[in-house]
């Protein structure tokens, strides 16, 4: 399977989907955080702190970055609680609250396929092509597994604070 998606809906990418689709797919080990970002197997990237559209159900209702959600998945879930509450806590990550685990677990590992702590109303931004360095914007297509429609691999954002370092 490809991190990958049709160009509509990577005009707005969701860096939730993205991380959902990596632990789906078995790709999550190519999901890694370099310098202020983090890769999406070199197809995709996020700056660390954007926020997804999980929304924490705890007082705060603060939503959860791409990175706090990264390391519960790749390791905070297989933690004990107060083991990965700690740790996140010295890597200045926001930890999944104990009332948001299993739902963020479950949503993420495709258990459930949706979540009514997930709000579509967070504003999304294109992922950025880790490629590409001059911030104009790019796109490389391919054709989907059954030869259909064309697929975007990558899209730029021409902000300056979206480029990879």
């Amino acid at each position: 399977a490809h991190l990958c998606c049709r160009l509509e809906e990577a005009l707005t990418m969701d860096p939730l989907r993205c991380l959902r689709d990596a632990v789906l797919s078995k790709t999550l080990d190519s999901v890694v955080v370099r310098d202020e970002n983090i890769l999406f197997a070199d197809q995709f990237t996020f700056p660390r702190k954007i926020e997804t559209s999980y929304k924490s159900q705890r007082g705060n209702a603060a939503f959860y970055d791409l990175e706090s959600l990264l390391y519960f998945i790749k390791e905070g879930c297989n933690m004990a609680t107060s083991s990965y509450l700690r740790e996140a806590r010295n890597k200045n990550l926001m930890a999944v609250s104990f009332v948001d685990r299993k739902d963020v677990h479950d949503y993420l590992t495709g258990e459930i396929d949706k979540s009514e702590y997930i709000r579509i109303d967070v504003p999304k931004l294109p992922a950025s092509d880790p490629g590409e360095q001059d911030g104009i914007g790019s796109s490389k297509r391919k054709r989907d597994e059954q030869g259909d429609a064309p697929v975007l691999m990558s899209t730029r954002v021409g902000s300056q604070s979206h480029r990879p370092m």
